[in-house]
């Protein structure tokens, strides 16, 4: 048998089972007078045993390194964890078709970077603010509940206020070495936090794509302290 004929027996391609040649899997027959390679039923055979095991899942490295008895039990658990790995993969598409990914509402950010601007806040604060926003929407931190609670306090009379105070105690931190004047600090500003726009925000969050530690958000001195009060 011509290798053309060997491939349309297996059902593959001419190129794969010269690879499986190359990989030391199945001998290549020798060619003969006429250049040609001559397939055997034996060597038919091995292609045949081969081809069936990678079909099965278990990887070709497997088949020339492990020996047969280990052959079938890893490739079985391969493909249990991989199951499981597109059930996760499965719940997770489910969730964004119903909920894909988007920025946070754009009127709304409208409203919060006026509440920021009133408060003190350079051009920059408020474009990174902004930015923390889109990033807990895209990341499914943010909920149509947070989106509710944030519409009600940038419409609260005492959001500005608590903002501009949360602002100024958050410079204030930066230039303050930890110790007890930083701690009460913190605990001014973490109430002042509480107070502006995220007033009920913690509250209505869900665990999403992210894992931020305040270490990987950009801090100084005292901000870094401030910061921990979050995740109490």
């Amino acid at each position: 048998m011509r290798i053309s004929e060997v491939a349309r027996a297996l059902g593959c391609s001419v190129r794969t089972i010269r690879h499986y040649h190359q990989q030391g899997v199945v001998p290549e027959p020798e060619r003969k007078a006429n250049g040609y390679r001559d397939y055997s039923l034996a060597d038919l055979a091995a292609l045949v045993k081969v081809r069936q095991l990678v079909v099965a899942g278990i990887p070709l490295k497997s088949v020339v390194v492990d020996s047969e008895d280990e052959l079938y039990d890893a490739a079985l658990a391969e493909i249990d964890r991989k199951i499981v790995e597109l059930g996760e993969q499965r719940v997770r598409l489910l969730r964004l078709r119903d909920n894909p990914p988007m920025p946070a509402p754009r009127e709304l950010m409208a409203e919060v970077e006026k509440v920021l601007a009133a408060g003190g806040l350079s051009e920059q604060d408020i474009a990174q603010e902004i930015d923390a926003w889109n990033l807990m929407s895209y990341s499914g931190v943010a909920t149509d509940q947070t989106w509710r609670v944030l519409q009600a306090n940038v419409h609260s009379a005492e959001c500005v206020s608590a903002v501009r105070q949360h602002h100024q105690l958050w410079v204030q931190l930066g230039e303050t070495e930890p110790g007890p004047k930083c701690d009460a600090l913190a605990e001014q500003w973490f109430a002042a936090y509480s107070d502006g726009v995220m007033n009920g925000i913690i509250e209505t969050l869900t665990p999403g794509y992210l894992d931020l530690q305040p270490n990987d958000i950009a801090a100084h001195n005292g901000q870094v302290v401030a910061l921990e009060l979050i995740r109490r």
